[in-house]
């Protein structure tokens, strides 16, 4: 079972003590597997590539035209800080020069930092001139389906309590045009929900794989129907998402993504839309994160 499947089970032909399956992927593909062996998922023994997941790692196989993610590194020039923050502990990117700097806050930000290296990538590009000296707030959810699905307190927690915390220690810039969220799967909805919701704190949205599919029956056409006074031109969306997405969790997946950066773009927002022949992986975020981040806070 993998991503391209939709982590179905696929029959596998045995040949002696050798078990084989032949599928076909575009040249730059890349999946993450599982085998299933007296009904346990197993990594593949014969293959050391390996994805990184919250419920663990996963095999992983690329085609000849994929291209890797550069390696994870340590921030340099900035600084990586623990604090309490609006009630939360929470982790901060701190850039060498935090004075105005743009502001992202990062959903499941453990992961964001550990799986994708957020904090180093942030250093380097800033470094580079690629991107404006950015400050990023990494929040881990309390309850994460509660909070990451339409959840109107915990984005006013994040516009009215921890953007202005922001103001105060760090002296970043209050501009809106400045100001993001950042999200992967439902944090990637409730990303993009809090900046419509909050256009008068935040304009950026980096939405990864999305969750726009319908959520307890409301999808996220209708999800953002009630929000009136938004402010959709000064909006900007990065979303990328992997075209072994089509379906999860029951649902029309990819074609949701779609729907919704359609949406978005109707309505005013600035688009910049990606696919990929990939799947619902944090190594597929982060090869994806540098042209979200060249999006939203880009020199040019």
């Amino acid at each position: 079972m993998s991503d391209s499947t939709g982590w179905h089970r696929v029959p596998m032909d045995r040949a002696g003590d050798e078990w084989s399956v032949t599928r076909e992927y575009p040249s730059d593909a890349r999946d993450e597997y599982l085998f299933v062996v007296d009904g346990e998922a197993q990594l593949d023994p014969r293959n050391p590539h390996r994805g990184p997941g919250a419920f663990g790692p996963r095999s992983a196989c690329h085609l000849p035209d994929y291209r890797r993610p550069a390696p994870i590194e340590l921030p340099v020039d900035g600084k990586m800080e623990r604090r309490w923050l609006a009630g939360r502990m929470v982790d901060v990117y701190v850039p060498a020069l935090v004075q105005g700097a743009a502001v992202l806050i990062v959903q499941d930000g453990f992961e964001y930092e550990w799986f994708i290296g957020m904090p180093g990538l942030l250093d380097a590009m800033i470094r580079a001139g690629e991107i404006v000296p950015t400050l990023a707030v990494f929040v881990a959810p309390r309850d994460r389906d509660r909070e990451y699905v339409g959840n109107d307190a915990y984005v006013d927690w994040m516009a009215d309590r921890l953007l202005p915390s922001l103001y105060r220690r760090y002296g970043v810039h209050r501009d809106a045009a400045l100001h993001g969220l950042v999200g992967a799967s439902a944090g990637g909805l409730v990303a993009t929900y809090g900046v419509i919701r909050r256009s008068d704190v935040f304009h950026l949205i980096g939405a990864q794989s999305p969750a726009y599919r319908a959520i307890h029956g409301i999808a996220l056409p209708a999800r953002i129907e009630h929000l009136h006074e938004v402010d959709w031109h000064s909006l900007r969306l990065h979303a990328s998402v992997g075209t072994f997405e089509m379906m999860m969790y029951g649902e029309d997946f990819l074609p949701a993504v779609r729907d919704g950066a359609e949406t978005l773009r109707r309505r005013g927002c600035a688009v910049q839309y990606n696919e990929v022949h990939e799947g619902h992986t944090w190594t597929n975020w982060r090869a994806r994160l540098p042209d979200a981040l060249t999006w939203l806070l880009g020199q040019g």
